[in-house]
């Protein structure tokens, strides 16, 4: 499925959902369809407890929702799910 780039509320569910999906051991995560968009955009992956599988995990579920190829160590460096959100809404679905 395809975001609209202008639909920030969609991508913030579709990056909600992602990390749901990662094996991630903070309980912080559990809560993330509960906090506000704000909130959730300022959330660093240092805060959710983020390793390597994650990020692996988090990339292949934005993969799989938004048909976008993000590297692993692109969505590292960005830190934040803000900045993760700005990459996902400037860049085009994978063909």
């Amino acid at each position: 499925m395809t975001v609209p780039a202008h639909d920030l509320q969609r991508v913030a569910e579709v990056i909600s959902k992602a990390i749901t999906t990662c094996s991630l051991q903070s309980a912080m995560v559990a809560d993330t369809s509960t906090l506000s968009l704000d909130k959730l955009l300022s959330l660093s992956f240092d805060e959710l407890g983020f390793d390597s599988l994650n990020f692996m995990e988090f990339c292949i579920a934005l993969h799989l929702d938004l048909g976008l190829e993000l590297s692993i160590g692109e969505v590292a460096s960005l830190r934040t799910l803000g900045a993760v959100a700005d990459r996902v809404l400037t860049r085009s679905p994978a063909r």
